[in-house]
């Protein structure tokens, strides 16, 4: 992200590389961290910092899109929220269904687009 110059231009091309990104993920190597963590405290606490690093990200991202607060926040959280189903529910070789799936949110992000938003 820092050589695209994430942040610093069009939210939306912000947006398309976290989407483009999250594609790339080792989505199969993710479910198994996942699933450990729940069995070792160190490992549950680098994957709580990992997941509130992207959170922080996305969010960032969003809301220069979506100016009302609430709104920013609830999308980032469904945004995670199907990361992780994707990954806990064995989807790393369905990788079309989970790309339609993450232009459906895209779709909802913009519509909630504000012209504020920046």
């Amino acid at each position: 992200l820092e050589a695209r110059q994430f942040g610093g231009g069009d939210p939306g091309d912000d947006i398309a590389a976290l989407r483009e990104l999250t594609l790339s993920l080792n989505h199969a190597a993710e479910a198994a961290i996942r699933s450990w963590a729940g069995n070792n405290h160190g490992v549950r606490d680098a994957v709580e910092r990992v997941d509130h690093n992207r959170i922080r990200t996305v969010q960032r991202a969003i809301s220069r899109t979506i100016s009302d607060t609430r709104k920013a926040e609830v999308m980032t959280s469904l945004g995670m929220d199907m990361l992780v189903g994707h990954q806990l529910r064995g989807g790393a070789d369905d990788m079309d269904r989970f790309s339609a799936v993450l232009d459906e949110f895209l779709t909802l992000v913009y519509s909630h687009r504000t012209q504020q938003a920046s």
